[in-house]
């Protein structure tokens, strides 16, 4: 939000911004997965899951468009501001949080973040079929990500339109 608010927002670091999303997005995604069941009581798991599902979903599907509409209205600066604001609610959420204790304590011994990533990736290393598997969707992923990044560029640089022809 301050790189576009100043006008500094450059190609390479509109990629590089949009790249540390998906890294955070990548790492915080299993994580607020496994933490569903303690948002939620046993008998509402399966729902839980569900709206988990459908308002990632909803958000993928209305988020380009109500998006478009604000840099449309607003500019750019505001649309970055509002997704930094969005972290803020998120993380005060997080603080407020009081989780729901599991009936029973798990037999199993408690696993440090650093030791499962390395187990995790032990395991991919091992794995020639998951290696491949992730191989191919980091490529796609990757360049279908910059395409998406740096596409208001292309539209105001290379097409020569403002935000109102997204």
């Amino acid at each position: 939000a301050i790189f576009a608010f100043y006008d500094l927002l450059t190609p390479t670091l509109l990629l590089l911004f949009t790249f540390l999303l998906g890294v955070g997005n990548a790492m915080m995604r299993p994580a607020w997965s496994a933490s569903i069941p303690s948002f939620a009581p046993l008998d509402q798991l399966s729902n839980s899951v569900t709206l988990n599902t459908l308002s990632t979903n909803i958000t993928r599907a209305i988020g380009p468009a109500i998006g478009g509409i604000i840099i449309y209205l607003s500019g750019p600066t505001t649309i970055f501001s509002l997704n930094a604001l969005s972290f803020m609610v998120l993380i005060w959420a997080i603080y407020r949080w009081q989780p729901i204790e599991p009936k029973a304590p798990s037999a199993l011994p408690v696993e440090r973040f650093f030791g499962a990533f390395k187990s995790g990736l032990r395991y991919v290393r091992n794995t020639q079929a998951l290696r491949h598997v992730l191989m191919r969707s980091f490529m796609f992923f990757f360049f279908a990500s910059a395409a998406w990044a740096l596409l208001p560029i292309i539209v105001i640089r290379e097409m020569d339109m403002g935000s109102q022809s997204y």
